[in-house]
């Protein structure tokens, strides 16, 4: 037990440092190639810090445990939402334009919608997890296709400074790479001591992947947000989000799902759906405004709270 609870420390030890470097190196790779910070953090950065998610996912499908592949993605999910925006939101006033970020809300949206609809009869086919692996190309690929063009230019001009943010671009690829692996090693380490301490207490898989590993793969993102919310690129923070929730829904489900066939159980179907759609919704509206408050922090970390509460009862 000792061994667990010191692999757990020593996890998040190792994500809180990945995720520093991220946003340093992020904002300095951003300046160097005139990219808006939003679009790095919903392309680049959620790569790297989706990078737990599809290691987990995807060792679960190899597994067949598609409890833990496909609740690890929800999960995270909803955790991007009302746990690690609700905490970035409580700590300081968010302020960015909600049309730079809009098209980015609607594939989230459309991403889940999709989800939702090919896993109503409960299996989430190979033939569909192709699809939801096309789209998330179909994202990343349309990002590029923007920034070769120079459409986001005129946002890179109308960016306030970062603070406290001066990194060579050779060093700055550097930490993003060692960012990149501390996130991911301290992930697996959250992870397998996390989820082996939930065993040891006879907690169902599903209810593992949608709680205990969702929360656990997704404080990269958690860490990267809070960093960059210090030092001034709140924009760079709900990139982050926004694309890792992405990535989660299309990319990791549809490697997963094309490795092996994944059931989606009644939990996560009538449970947890409901729950993610609640916050997307949330998310949506509370930006429309151009800025998210502590109070509407402190609602998504309430419902965040409920959410979890409720895995009490549906056991």
């Amino acid at each position: 037990m000792i061994w667990l609870i010191l692999g757990l420390a020593l996890g998040f030890l190792l994500v809180i440092c990945g995720g520093d470097l991220f946003v340093d190196s992020s904002v300095t790779i951003s300046k160097q190639f005139q990219i808006p910070r939003f679009v790095i953090g919903a392309t680049i950065v959620s790569l790297a810090t989706t990078a737990p998610e599809l290691v987990v996912s995807v060792t679960a499908s190899v597994l067949r445990d598609s409890g833990i592949a496909i609740g690890n993605v929800v999960g995270s999910a909803i955790a991007n939402i009302g746990l690690i925006l609700g905490c970035v939101a409580f700590v300081g006033v968010m302020k960015l334009r909600f049309k730079e970020f809009r098209l980015r809300f609607y594939w989230m949206l459309s991403v889940f919608a999709i989800l939702v609809l090919v896993s109503l009869n409960g299996i989430l086919t190979r033939t569909w997890s192709l699809c939801l692996f096309v789209l998330a190309l179909s994202y990343l690929l349309t990002d590029l296709y923007q920034v070769l063009r120079g459409d986001h230019k005129a946002a890179v001009e109308r960016e306030a400074p970062a603070e406290n943010v001066q990194i060579s671009s050779g060093k700055a690829w550097g930490l993003f790479i060692l960012g990149a692996l501390l996130v991911i090693t301290g992930s697996q380490l959250l992870v397998r001591s996390g989820s082996q301490l939930a065993l040891e207490l006879g907690i169902p898989s599903a209810i593992i992947g949608l709680t205990i590993i969702a929360v656990g793969t997704s404080l990269p993102e958690l860490v990267t947000a809070l960093s960059a919310v210090k030092k001034g690129v709140c924009d760079l923070s709900v990139g982050n989000i926004l694309g890792a929730n992405i990535l989660n829904l299309a990319l990791i489900t549809g490697v997963s799902g094309t490795i092996h066939p994944l059931s989606v159980d009644r939990i996560t179907f009538q449970y947890s759906y409901p729950w993610l759609a609640i916050f997307i919704v949330m998310f949506m509206i509370s930006f429309r405004h151009g800025e998210l408050k502590r109070r509407t922090g402190i609602q998504f970390l309430f419902l965040y709270a409920l959410y979890v509460i409720g895995f009490i009862f549906i056991r």
